[in-house]
C-alpha cells in the first residue's frame, strides 16, 4: 500500500514526464483506473513509429511554474527543453480560454432558453495600463503600451442560486492609450464579460451591471463616461454601470505640479523618456512616411539650383567633411600609403552621399556620385 501511495504520487506531481516514465504497480485506491489508459491513443508518424506523448500532469506542472522562474530553470525541474515549456504554456492557455468561451456562451443560452429573463447578471472589469519590453511581432526595440485586464462574471440564474465565472483575458498591446483603444479592448460587442456586451452577447437578465475598476488616469474617466454614454444611447434601462478609480494618478499628478514649479526634472531627462516609449517612435515613423510620401517630390539632383547663401553653406560642409572625416588628420591608425589612400578614395564616396543627401549636389568631378534619385525638401 505504501508503494502505490508513492507512485500514485510520483505520476500526480508530474514528475511521470511520458508513458516510460511512470511507476507500474497497478491501481491505486484513489485511481480506479490505470494512469497508463491516457495514453492509448498515439499519433503515429509515416514509419510506424509512435510519437511521445507529455502526460498530463508534466504539462500543468510545466505551465503552472513560478512566474518568476526562467525557461531554462522549468525546462530543468520538468526534464525537458525549453520548447517543451513554451509549448505546454500555450497549449493550457489555449485550453482556458476554449472552456471560458463554452462556460460563457452556457451562461447565454440558460438565460435565453426561457421567455422568462433570470434575475441579474453583473460583470466586473480591472485593467490596467503599463509600459513593458514586448518581444515578437515587430516590436521590442523599445517599450510598448500593455493592456491588461481581468474578468468576472456573477449570476443568479432560473435556479435561484448564485455563481461566479472567472474570465482570463490575453494582454493587449495598444498602439496608443487612448479612450477609444482601451474601449475597443474591454468593450467589445462580442464580449459577454465584457463593460457593454450587445446583441448575441447580451444575456437575458432582468438587471443588469457593470462594474469598472482602475486607476483614476485621465483616459479611465473618459472610457467610463463613453460606456455611460452608450448604455443610454441604446435605452438599456435596466443596466447600470459603476466606476471605482483609485487615487494613484492624482497623487502622481499633485508630484508632478511640484517638481514642474521646482524645476527638479531637465529637458534632457524628459526628453530621454518620452522617447524610451514604442509608441512615440512609432507614430514618429509613420508620420515620417506620411510627410515623405505626401509632400516630397521625385527630382534630379542636377536640377536644383541654390542660392548664395546655400551655396556658402554647401562649401562650409564640404570643407568640414574634407578636414575632419576624409583626410582625419589626428587619432587615426598607422596604415601604409596604399590602404591610407583606399580609405581616403572611399571615405571621399561617403562624405559625397552625405552632401547629396543634404544638398542635393555632387562632392566633386574627380569622385562622380552613382545615380539615384532624390526627393525635394530634405533638410540641410
Amino acid at each position: 500500500m505504501q508503494m502505490q501511495s508513492q507512485a500514485y504520487r510520483h505520476n500526480r506531481l508530474g514528475q511521470a514526464k511520458t508513458a516510460d516514465y511512470l511507476l507500474h504497480v497497478g491501481e491505486t485506491p484513489k485511481a480506479k483506473k490505470p494512469l497508463q489508459a491516457q495514453f492509448k491513443t498515439r499519433r503515429v508518424n509515416k514509419k510506424g513509429a509512435v510519437w511521445k506523448q507529455l502526460s498530463l500532469e508534466a504539462v500543468c506542472k510545466a505551465a503552472f511554474a513560478e512566474p518568476t522562474d526562467t525557461t531554462r530553470s522549468t525546462a530543468n525541474k520538468c526534464d525537458g527543453s525549453h520548447a517543451h515549456v513554451r509549448s505546454c504554456l500555450f497549449v493550457v492557455a489555449s485550453a482556458i480560454n476554449t472552456q471560458e468561451a463554452c462556460e460563457l456562451k452556457r451562461i447565454i443560452w440558460q438565460s435565453k432558453r426561457r421567455a422568462q429573463p433570470i434575475t441579474f447578471l453583473i460583470t466586473n472589469n480591472m485593467h490596467d495600463e503599463s509600459k513593458l519590453f514586448v518581444r515578437g511581432f515587430g516590436k521590442g526595440r523599445q517599450r510598448q503600451r500593455v493592456l491588461a485586464s481581468f474578468g468576472q462574471v456573477t449570476w443568479k440564474g432560473h435556479d435561484g442560486e448564485v455563481r461566479d465565472l472567472d474570465v482570463f483575458r490575453t494582454p493587449a498591446v495598444l498602439s496608443s492609450y487612448t479612450a477609444a483603444t482601451c474601449a475597443t479592448e474591454l468593450a467589445s460587442p462580442d464580449d459577454v464579460a465584457g463593460l457593454v456586451p450587445r446583441g448575441d452577447a447580451r444575456a437575458n437578465a432582468k438587471y443588469y451591471g457593470t462594474l469598472m475598476a482602475t486607476d483614476s488616469h485621465a483616459v479611465n474617466e473618459l472610457c467610463s463616461k463613453w460606456i455611460s454614454a452608450t448604455i443610454r444611447s441604446l435605452g438599456l434601462r435596466n443596466h447600470f454601470h459603476i466606476a471605482s478609480f483609485c487615487t494613484q494618478h492624482k497623487t502622481g499628478a499633485a508630484i508632478e505640479a511640484v517638481t514642474k514649479y521646482l524645476g527638479l526634472l531637465s529637458p534632457t531627462f524628459c526628453i530621454a523618456s518620452l522617447m524610451a516609449g514604442g509608441d512615440y517612435a512609432d507614430d514618429v515613423e509613420k508620420r515620417a512616411r506620411a510627410i515623405l510620401e505626401g509632400t516630397m517630390d521625385v527630382v534630379d539632383p542636377e536640377d536644383i539650383v541654390l542660392d548664395e547663401d546655400g551655396q556658402r553653406q554647401l562649401d562650409f560642409a564640404k570643407e568640414l567633411l574634407r578636414q575632419c572625416y576624409v583626410e582625419e588628420p589626428d587619432g587615426g591608425p598607422e596604415l601604409d600609403e596604399e590602404s591610407l589612400s583606399k580609405r581616403v578614395e572611399k571615405r571621399k564616396v561617403e562624405a559625397q552621399e552625405i552632401i547629396v543627401c543634404s544638398s542635393s549636389l555632387e562632392w566633386s568631378a574627380d569622385a562622380p556620385m552613382p545615380g539615384r534619385s532624390l526627393r525635394r525638401g530634405a533638410t540641410r
